[in-house]
């Protein structure tokens, strides 16, 4: 429960040391998976973890990286444009959609209750975004857009993860973690070469938030929730995983001076208890 409680703390400031390099979308992206593979894969070798390299295994391994790559990419995007805090929630809609894939792929029931629980979501994260005071602008609206996009993106790096089988994530969580960030780091490079984005980057504290952000986020931040996740109960996995969009909100308000008017916090509430109510559901009926 620790290393699931201290990932999700470590992850919710993802979005803060994104905001604070002040790096752009894809540059940010590849500089957190190329930190956070090396770190990933340093401690992989001094633990001498090993794994089986199959073809299937590889092909599923290397469609999660570019997933990952282009939910980075988007979610950067989304930042920018309405903060980090609901920027952090929107991707966390992935719950539905897997929902939604495991009722298409894998003929998962989809139940009242977890119906009733999507309902809930929708229904808070539509008020947040009517109660925004940005509400209408093209910006705000860009963002939320890129946000929903992410949560299509992760969705799909979910899934391909899945695929890749469980078994990975036990036996060398380290090593399976770090091989995915190494193709979509790749994934990251190639985007910016194709924009002719540049690799440079400022010297200065704009390297300390790139560092926290690949070790604390993408290295220790997954590696702690992969580890501890499979000996937590499902319901209170759901529960410390959505802490980290929570935390975020807070650090938007206390870092960013952002301001939340009552009813986009009840939005953003609402949207949290149905995400919940979704995981904790969906998880106890598998």
């Amino acid at each position: 429960m620790l290393r699931v409680l201290a990932g999700a703390v470590l992850i919710s400031f993802a979005g803060v040391f994104v905001a604070l390099s002040g790096v752009a979308s894809a540059p940010a992206a590849f500089y957190r998976l190329v930190i956070g593979a090396a770190a990933l894969m340093g401690f992989a070798v001094l633990r001498r973890e090993r794994l089986r390299l199959e073809p299937r295994f590889v092909l599923y391994v290397v469609l999660a990286g570019l997933s990952f790559t282009a939910d980075l990419v988007i979610w950067h995007l989304s930042i920018y444009r309405v903060g980090p805090g609901i920027a952090t929630l929107l991707p966390n809609f992935q719950v539905v959609l897997m929902t939604l894939a495991g009722w298409l792929i894998w003929r998962e029931r989809l139940t009242p209750r977890i119906a009733v629980a999507i309902g809930v979501a929708v229904v808070g994260l539509v008020v947040l975004l009517v109660e925004a005071p940005q509400a209408g602008h093209v910006r705000f609206m860009a963002g939320i857009g890129y946000g929903l996009g992410a949560a299509v993106a992760y969705t799909a790096y979910l899934l391909f993860l899945r695929l890749a089988g469980g078994s990975a994530s036990r036996e060398a969580p380290a090593f399976f973690i770090g091989l995915v960030s190494i193709v979509a780091a790749v994934g990251a490079g190639a985007f910016m070469m194709l924009h002719g984005d540049s690799f440079g980057v400022p010297f200065g504290m704009t390297w300390v938030w790139l560092a926290c952000y690949g070790l604390g986020c993408q290295a220790l931040g997954w590696l702690l929730i992969s580890t501890g996740l499979p000996r937590v109960p499902a319901a209170l996995a759901g529960l410390l995983l959505l802490l980290q969009p929570t935390l975020t909100f807070a650090w938007d308000h206390l870092i960013f001076g952002r301001r939340f008017t009552l009813p986009e916090l009840a939005g953003a509430a609402l949207a949290l208890v149905g995400l919940y109510l979704g995981v904790r559901w969906r998880s106890t009926r598998r």
